[in-house]
């Protein structure tokens, strides 16, 4: 053996191999791409792995050890993140040690910055003659739930972002007969290599008006429970987040219905009453509906009708586009 092969580090392709398991787990949809949110706050541990390589030197028994800290470190780093990505235990661990993880680790895994809370709202009394409304949301990577409730007005949004981060913006103007509410999530201020999370909890008003909704999510979380409000048109559109949709009987859209799903997951639960038809084209990920993977049918484009879409008064037709991310249909 050559003395420069007898010096090779493979800590590095330790690492490579580790971050190439964790790329195939997201392409197979066992684990979400949004877990990278969660590692990308330990970018740290890099320059750690840096520096015991620059302490130990290159004699053999260094290279051993730098490859089992290698190992182990980024190994533990992903298993953090994924504890606190899903939420979720591994059955391998002690209850105690997925507790004291999603809680933070008592402050030692919690690399959230100090939050400030502000409270946004549009009232309903500074318009005149609504025929409709047009609300448009960038929640960027923020966690969030839209729900509606009998409220003094239009829209009410309790906001938690990053204290040295811009606050978020909400705003309307009224065209005609339509006011248009739009919303944007807080944002960094200067340069940071990664977002902080923002939490957002948005009520709506319950009105006779019509809502044409548009919602865009890059990596955060989301809920949308809508019952009882009229929508038109409904656009949703994840990254590598995700959002669920619950939608009645008297809020089906009556409209365009468009859901666009890249690396993330959106699922939309309906009533039963609800008949549906998708029109999709799916990348390389999953369209789910009843309990059936359409990928394993067909894949690339396509149509599918609910069994009672011919039977039932209402009707909900959509279009969907699926990179490597999930799109799901449920039944309440």
């Amino acid at each position: 053996m050559s003395i420069e092969g007898s010096r090779r580090n493979y800590s590095w392709a330790a690492f490579l191999i580790i971050l190439g398991v964790v790329l195939l787990l997201n392409t197979t949809n066992i684990v979400g791409w949004g877990i990278w949110i969660y590692a990308g706050r330990y970018w740290p541990v890099l320059v750690v792995l840096l520096g015991f390589r620059i302490i130990l030197g290159n004699s053999l028994v260094a290279r051993i050890f730098q490859m089992i800290f290698t190992i182990a470190l980024t190994v533990g780093v992903f298993l953090v993140s994924y504890i606190q990505f899903t939420a979720e235990p591994l059955d391998f661990l002690p209850e105690s040690v997925n507790s004291w993880i999603v809680e933070g680790g008592s402050g030692i895994l919690n690399l959230e910055v100090e939050s400030v809370e502000g409270n946004y709202t549009i009232s309903t009394e500074d318009f005149e003659k609504i025929e409709e409304i047009s609300l448009d949301m960038d929640l960027g990577a923020g966690v969030f739930s839209l729900m509606e409730e009998d409220i003094e007005d239009l829209i009410y949004v309790n906001a938690k972002f990053p204290k040295n981060g811009q606050e978020p913006s909400l705003e309307a103007i009224q065209s005609d007969g339509t006011v248009d509410i739009t919303f944007t999530s807080a944002t960094s201020k200067g340069f940071f290599l990664f977002s902080n999370e923002s939490s957002y909890d948005i009520l709506l008003d319950t009105t006779e008006y019509p809502y044409d909704i548009n919602l865009n999510l890059g990596a955060g979380d989301g809920n949308v429970i809508l019952k009882h409000n009229k929508i038109k048109n409904l656009y949703g559109e994840v990254g590598a987040g995700k959002i669920d949709f619950e939608l009645g009987v008297d809020s089906t859209p009556t409209g365009d219905v468009r859901f666009s799903v890249g690396a993330g997951k959106l699922k939309l639960v309906l009533p039963q009453r609800i008949g549906y038809q998708v029109e999709y084209d799916l990348g390389v990920g999953t369209i789910r509906i009843d309990d059936q993977d359409l990928a394993g049918v067909s894949g690339g484009r396509g149509k599918y009708k609910s069994t009672n879409y011919g039977e039932t008064d209402i009707q909900l037709n959509m279009y969907v586009t699926v990179g490597v991310g999930t799109f799901e249909i449920e039944r309440e």
